[in-house]
């Protein structure tokens, strides 16, 4: 039996911790993908996402609203996934009148960064 005092290091505890790497190279080997995002640019939709966006679009131009809708997506673009948020907060609300997984597909590709670019691109097509 060891007699090891609580919190003390243990190699066993740490296989990647070495003395011969320094401090800043092992944290930012630990921390490489901690913080990644999406490259920049437009998310292009997969086909079932296209087909629950599709029909959004097609009545947003119908109803000639493209020009303000464009705006509005254009100036909450940075909140785009505090807008996904409280679209999941009010799924039990519109799945009562919406189609519940279309709803989710719509919901899950505006969390993606990008997806608003996308969106404002194809409504001005």
């Amino acid at each position: 039996m060891t007699s090891e005092t609580p919190g003390a290091y243990r190699p066993a505890l740490f296989p990647n911790y070495s003395h011969s790497v320094p401090m800043p190279s092992r944290l930012r080997n630990t921390l490489r993908h901690a913080f990644a995002v999406e490259p920049p640019g437009p998310a292009i939709p997969s086909p079932e996402e296209r087909a629950a966006l599709d029909p959004l679009i097609a009545e947003i131009r119908r109803r000639g609203l493209v020009t303000p809708a464009v705006f509005f997506l254009e100036s909450v673009e940075p909140l785009n996934n505090v807008g996904a948020q409280a679209l999941h907060f009010m799924q039990p609300f519109a799945t009562a009148v919406l189609d519940p997984v279309r709803y989710a597909v719509l919901v899950k590709y505006l969390e993606r960064r990008g997806s608003i670019t996308w969106v404002a691109q194809e409504l001005q097509r």
